[in-house]
This record gives structure tokens, sequence and C-alpha cells, in this order.
């Protein structure tokens, strides 16, 4: 095989792969790890954030509920769709998308673009950690 038929051949097979890989995201959000979290480094605060498997959230401190909406998973993606909170800003703040990853109980989210929600940015900078283990 020649050294141009060998590159072709593996360009063809890495973009062969890239495909598969591409249509492999079925929007599964199975992985998305719901449930109570806390701010980092205060397991006994009185504000939580509460993650559903039905795609809401609540965040509340004591039986107070701060805010509330939903949010969607596609892949580690999570966009927050409404949010009482930020809907009080403008109804342009209201949705953002962030990156989400999980190391040990410590979820952390990262903003894509912008997040016009300057309160819901504040809050999701330092992470959540995980309280139900």
């Amino acid at each position: 095989m020649t050294k141009s038929k060998a590159a072709r051949l593996a360009v063809l097979t890495m973009a062969s792969l890239g495909l598969f890989t591409a249509c492999g995201d079925d929007g599964d959000t199975s992985e998305f790890p719901v449930g109570v979290y806390h701010e980092p480094g205060f397991p006994d605060a009185d504000a939580t954030m509460e993650f559903t498997s039905d795609g809401t959230f609540v965040l509340a401190v004591g039986d107070e509920i701060v805010t509330e909406g939903t949010y969607s998973i596609d892949g580690d993606r999570l966009t927050w769709e409404t949010d009482s909170w930020c809907k009080d800003v403008s109804d342009a703040a209201e949705s953002a998308t962030y990156t989400w990853t999980v190391d040990g109980d410590l979820l952390t989210m990262t903003v894509e673009g912008q997040d016009l929600c300057i309160d819901r940015v504040n809050t999701i900078r330092p992470g959540f950690e995980r309280t139900d283990g």
C-alpha cells in the first residue's frame, strides 16, 4: 500500500469514527447526577439545590424556595429552560446553557457563551456538593 493510499484510508477511518460518535448521542440523560446538593464545604448549610429526574430543579434556603424551574440535558450540557429567579431579571435571562462535570461528589458547571442572570452565575460558580450520597 502506498503512503497516499494509507493516508487516505486513515482519514476515511477517522471520519467514519467521528460520524459514529456523533450519531451515538441520543440525548440520554441517565448520566446526569440528579439529587440534592449544597454549597461545597458547607454540608450543614440550610441552602440546597435539588435536580430531579423529571427535569425540574429547586433552590431553597430552609423552607423558602429561592428559585425553581426546568432544565434539560443533552450529553454534558445542561440548559436552564425556565428559572423563576432569572425571569425577574428579564425573559432573555431565564435560559442559559452550561457544560457540567462531576468529580467525586462535586458537580461543577461552566457557562457556554453568556448567562445574563448574575444571581445564577454566582450561585453556580463554586459548584454543588452532593448531599444525598
